[in-house]
């Protein structure tokens, strides 16, 4: 426990928080955060507030009911994407493993198509864009026969279609796979293009 030169010390400090926690409950209140969210997010300012009072003092006493959900919704959403990013990383190592999308998604539903598609990194995508497994830019890259699923779902979304999907055909065909070279109209389309 912190030990304090004076009980005014100790009473003015006891003060300084009561008026913060006030602050930060009205703000929480109304800040779109859960309830678990909240407590935690009081916990660990009150723990800060024992460490460091000081420093805590400084930074947290003279925040406002928006400062506190401002400070709250940013805290939860870099939390968000981290979790996200550990997310990503944790799919593209599956990935790598051999274990298909689909079944990705069955362990983690929140793991969309996407996330996926960016399961290889900038350097890797410029190597296998250098082998031929991807276009020039890195773009649908097709190493497997996951990968060229992923592309054909994708294949809408490209800047280029007729340059993607003749792409997709020519790693469909080296793959053995011409079976799942689409056969709509759209897609179709784009090869003559």
């Amino acid at each position: 426990m912190k030990h304090f030169k004076t009980y005014v010390d100790f009473i003015n400090e006891a003060q300084s928080w009561n008026s913060v926690a006030k602050v930060m409950d009205k703000a929480l209140k109304k800040a779109k955060v859960s309830t678990s969210y909240a407590k935690d997010y009081v916990k660990s300012l009150e723990r800060m507030a024992k460490l460091t009072s000081k420093k805590f003092f400084d930074e947290y006493g003279d925040f406002t009911e928006a400062d506190f959900i401002e400070d709250v919704e940013y805290n939860m959403a870099n939390e968000a994407k981290a979790i996200s990013e550990e997310l990503k990383g944790h799919a593209k190592k599956m990935k790598e493993d051999g274990i298909s999308d689909e079944e990705i998604k069955k362990m983690h539903p929140e793991v969309t198509d996407e996330d996926l598609n960016e399961a290889y990194s900038d350097e890797q995508r410029m190597e296998l864009a250098d082998k031929g497994f991807a276009l020039s830019d890195g773009s649908y890259p097709i190493k497997n026969l996951q990968d060229l699923k992923n592309a054909i779902m994708a294949y809408g979304r490209a800047k280029d279609q007729a340059k993607t999907a003749k792409f997709i055909v020519k790693r469909a065909k080296a793959l053995g796979a011409e079976d799942l070279i689409p056969d709509s109209e759209d897609f179709q389309k784009s090869l003559k293009a």
